[in-house]
């Protein structure tokens, strides 16, 4: 004797009126994806982090656009310089702007020191022209995939001036921008998790 699996559908009699269906249960002719996305959805921090999933990815893709600097962007003159505050008001306006360094030399170790320097403001902007990047899928190596990406120079936001320094988390002893490579690395850790996922 063969078992068979009945379906919700099974259920209605043969040449029952259209409006039969009507009455089986959503939940009983569903599919399993569907009922997983119903039970994902009733869950208020699950929804939560998919939202943060999803702008983490978003970054990761468009890493140029977030990042203030290039990822091969370094300055031999701003190194391991202290995170830059951004200042949103300026005389009551919103004008966002930053203060630039001053630098000094220890004279026990000859060693540079870079302070805030209150009286240099550096004013901010959005959709701003900086270090050149390419978004796509240019990291294959192979010919094809070399055409599917662009190049751009504008960034989120950053100094109005191109070239001035900004360091929101400072910078390294090479004097790239920490911000910049957090951004950056962040491709490589989610498409880690994310061949994981596929792989499993």
């Amino acid at each position: 004797m063969t078992n068979k699996i009945l379906q919700a559908t099974d259920l209605i009699p043969p040449n029952s009126p259209p409006f039969v269906e009507e009455f089986v249960p959503r939940v009983a002719i569903a599919s399993q994806w569907k009922l997983m996305w119903w039970k994902f959805r009733k869950h208020r921090l699950a929804m939560i982090g998919l939202v943060i999933i999803v702008v983490m990815y978003i970054v990761a893709i468009f890493a140029g656009f977030f990042a203030p600097q290039a990822a091969d962007s370094y300055s031999r003159t701003y190194t391991q310089v202290a995170p830059q505050t951004v200042h949103w008001l300026d005389n009551g306006t919103f004008a966002p702007y930053i203060y630039g360094y001053k630098q000094k030399t220890d004279p026990k170790t000859y060693k540079r020191i870079y302070t805030i320097d209150e009286e240099k403001k550096i004013p901010l902007g959005f959709f701003v022209k900086g270090d050149l990047y390419r978004v796509g899928l240019h990291g294959i190596p192979l010919p094809i995939f070399q055409s599917l990406s662009i190049s751009s120079d504008i960034h989120l936001f950053g100094p109005l001036e191109a070239g001035q320094p900004f360091y929101l988390l400072g910078s390294d002893d090479v004097g790239r921008d920490m911000l910049s490579r957090l951004i950056y690395a962040s491709q490589v850790s989610l498409s880690v998790g994310l061949i994981g996922v596929f792989l499993s």
